[in-house]
């Protein structure tokens, strides 16, 4: 009998200017589930899973994952925008309760989804077990200050450490803060992954690319700089891209890859100076290796990571990382 899983998502490609690694990170799973133990993948989840690429259009196409389709909640702030599995909407919940009585599944992975604890209990009522995992330390972001809604939202996620069968996190270091700060019983701890092969490859495949990405950027500068930092990721206020513009050494250059959807990243495209390159979009595996090829040193002034996927990808090219503490 082949292992079944029921994938309860809000993060997966093509999300990942919002999500970031968090989306690759259930790329790597279901990859994981797929193609490691040969098991049947149902994900439910707003997100349309045709857009995530041709890799997930191939295990669509041959069976082995299924698209369960939910409505999401968009919620809109000067912090960006969020799309949010709607555990409260009637569509979602007959779903969700269908798949756990006719489903015959072995386990439910549930992502950060907001409200999830009513998931838990449902799943629980069926013997399904769940595994739950926090990755997102909600209390240390801007909006969560800002926001009541959102502290309201993260007391009912306390609960959900404690309904689930098995509370997982990204990190050791994460699961320290969790235990301490929050009390939150941590069972388990997600190992690194990389979420695209080209990671995995040669660095000699990637260098003449890589030496005319590194071309193009230095012909922007107009100057050979001494070391060229790259920062790549999400362009949000958490990551604290402002910081890195102005801790750059003289003579040296910073090249910043990535996107978001918030004020915040259409300053940072606006950031561009002499030795200020923003690149915007979001790029696939092999374009973000090529650009850790071409680059001296990656940078991060990030206020807080729990998953850290740009130090791994960066560990495996062979690039030293500077960072800034983080909690």
């Amino acid at each position: 009998r082949r292992l079944r899983v029921l994938l309860c998502v809000q993060a997966f490609p093509p999300l990942a200017k919002q999500a970031g690694g968090v989306s690759k990170h259930y790329l790597a799973l279901v990859r994981a589930l797929v193609e490691g133990l040969d098991g049947d993948v149902s994900v439910l989840t707003p997100v349309c899973l045709h857009a995530a690429g041709p890799e997930v259009d191939r295990w669509l196409a041959l069976g082995a994952v299924r698209h369960i389709p939910v409505r999401a909640v968009r919620a809109f702030s000067r912090q960006g925008i969020a799309t949010l599995l709607d555990a409260f909407n009637f569509q979602c919940l007959f779903a969700f309760l269908w798949e756990c009585f006719f489903g015959d599944y072995d386990v439910c992975i549930i992502d950060d989804v907001t409200f999830r604890a009513i998931l838990c209990l449902f799943a629980r009522s069926f013997g399904l077990p769940t595994i739950c995992t926090t990755h997102t330390d909600y209390p240390g972001m801007e909006a969560y200050r800002a926001y009541w809604a959102m502290q309201f939202a993260w007391l009912w996620h306390f609960v959900s450490f404690f309904t689930c069968t098995i509370h997982a996190t990204v990190s050791t270091v994460f699961a320290k803060t969790l235990r301490r700060r929050y009390c939150a019983p941590v069972q388990a701890v997600w190992p690194p992954v990389l979420w695209s092969e080209a990671f995995r490859r040669d660095s000699l495949e990637f260098a003449a690319e890589a030496a005319k990405e590194r071309g193009r950027w230095v012909s922007y500068f107009r100057f050979a700089p001494l070391c060229i930092f790259l920062y790549a990721g999400r362009w949000s206020s958490e990551k604290r891209i402002k910081l890195l513009i102005e801790a750059i050494p003289d003579r040296c250059a910073l090249v910043i890859v990535g996107d978001g959807d918030t004020e915040y990243a259409d300053e940072i495209e606006a950031s561009r100076s002499r030795r200020v390159l923003p690149l915007r979009g979001m790029l696939d595996g092999r374009e973000l290796r090529v650009a850790f090829e071409a680059c001296d040193v990656v940078a991060s002034a990030s206020r807080f990571e729990t998953l850290g996927n740009v130090i791994v990808e960066a560990l495996a090219a062979a690039r030293p990382v500077a960072v800034q503490p983080a909690q």
